[in-house]
């Protein structure tokens, strides 16, 4: 972990901005996909730190990190917590779940020059998505998954369905 100067990383605001009150699935998509620029502008800096010799050695340093920086832990019942990589980093002993994590690997990878998707899944019949992830691609168009909340790197579950958005900078 030496290699990550963490005094050198940006500060969070500790603001906390309530998206919707009900916290439906399409708000904390939208949450999600509109808190990714101002992930990619926030972990900037940081990103080259995780640069490997390939985009595949890259997105595993990334994956790497936050998966043994950030231990998993889910929102608490009935609330729906979005953090900034600034945040997420900064209170790191206290966790992030699957959306926090993502803004984090994704924003990292983005600013490593790769294409980014954002990728919803359902794992049962309702189509309604409850895990979140990035995705990002070889040169060659060959997927790459980071998800820091999976035990494995490249891997995901099967899943029933999915949504993915492609992160574009404005």
């Amino acid at each position: 972990m030496s290699r990550y100067n963490f005094a050198n990383w940006p500060k969070p605001e500790f603001k906390n901005r309530t998206i919707a009150e009900s916290g439906y699935n399409t708000d904390i998509i939208s949450g999600i996909n509109s808190a990714f620029f101002p992930a990619v502008a926030m972990t900037r800096g940081m990103a080259q730190s995780f640069k490997g010799a390939s985009r595949l050695a890259s997105a595993f340093n990334v994956w790497q990190f936050v998966k043994t920086t950030v231990p998993y832990k889910k929102d608490p019942e009935g609330l729906q917590m979005i953090k900034l990589p600034s945040r997420l980093l900064h209170e790191r002993e206290l966790g992030g779940d699957c959306k926090s994590m993502t803004l984090l690997c994704s924003s990292l990878l983005k600013n490593l020059g790769y294409p980014i998707v954002i990728r919803y899944t359902s794992y049962s019949a309702d189509p309604t998505p409850s895990h979140v992830y990035c995705v990002t691609y070889e040169k060659d168009g060959t997927p790459i998954i980071v998800d820091a909340v999976y035990k494995a790197f490249n891997k995901e579950v099967p899943y029933r369905h999915k949504r993915d958005y492609l992160m574009k900078l404005k």
